[in-house]
């Protein structure tokens, strides 16, 4: 069976069915930066606790991945919510916007966001030369930033049956224990959504599977060629920075990886 996953000189992965004609992009690991201890070693986080000169430098590999200069590699402040900017410009990085989703046709920028477990989503209508990149975790995806940075994309001239999307590594299904009154507004939404939930070892406990659902939201959108690297940030502490990880472990700091799409 052909293996998912690639890896590239700085390591990230990719996904094989993810067309690239076009653009590049990757999902980045914790490896191959500057950081050290705790934020081993390519923490992008600004918030984190980390050395800023040392994140600003983990920044600069990124971008020089796709021969680019830091100022055009954008990302905002997310905010959890189902807010989506469409770029037309660079800006500074203390301007960022709150936001949870970019979009462009512009190229030699690079669109990020930033995940710990919450899902990176990114987005090509190769046919118009669009690009997005979404942060999913549960509170955004069931708010709607996949279907606004869809909405985004066709304001654009995309078409929505064209859209390939590709769910980076985050929290997977067997780490992401809930309570019970976490699925009320997932099956407010729509009682089929009960699929995304079985139960946990705990009583009155589920395991959520959210790049499940995610692909379930991008299904109902339309998109009809979704791909997933389906691999799980939590568990995986030498490849993975994880919020819940790092709050199981009493951690007040945790770094975060970042992901990446770009014209070229």
């Amino acid at each position: 069976m052909k293996n998912p996953v690639k890896k590239l000189p700085l390591p990230h992965l990719t996904h094989p069915d993810f067309q690239t004609d076009g653009m590049a992009y990757g999902f980045f690991t914790r490896a191959g930066g500057v950081s050290d201890g705790y934020f081993e070693s390519l923490n992008c986080g600004l918030g984190s606790g980390d050395l800023l000169d040392n994140v600003y430098e983990n920044h600069r590999r990124i971008a020089a991945e796709f021969s680019l200069e830091p100022t055009h590699l954008l990302f905002c402040k997310q905010i959890h919510s189902n807010k989506v900017i469409t770029v037309t410009q660079s800006w500074e990085r203390n301007k960022r916007p709150d936001a949870d989703a970019l979009v462009t046709t512009q190229k030699n920028i690079a669109l990020a966001v930033m995940s710990a477990d919450c899902a990176p989503v990114l987005f090509y209508e190769p046919h118009k030369k669009i690009i997005a990149a979404a942060h999913a975790g549960w509170k955004g995806a069931l708010s709607g930033v996949l279907e606004e940075t869809i909405a985004a994309i066709e304001q654009l001239g995309g078409n929505r049956e064209s859209i390939q999307t590709c769910i980076g590594p985050c929290i997977q299904q067997g780490s992401y224990e809930v309570g019970p009154e976490f699925s009320a507004p997932f099956l407010a939404q729509s009682p089929s959504n009960e699929t995304c939930f079985k139960p946990s070892t705990r009583a009155r406990h589920f395991l959520f599977n959210l790049p499940g659902y995610i692909a379930k939201r991008l299904a109902l959108s339309g998109i009809v060629y979704n791909h997933s690297i389906a691999l799980d940030t939590v568990s995986n502490e030498k490849h993975f920075f994880s919020y819940r990880r790092a709050v199981l472990k009493d951690d007040v700091n945790n770094g975060v990886q970042m992901s990446v799409i770009v014209l070229s």
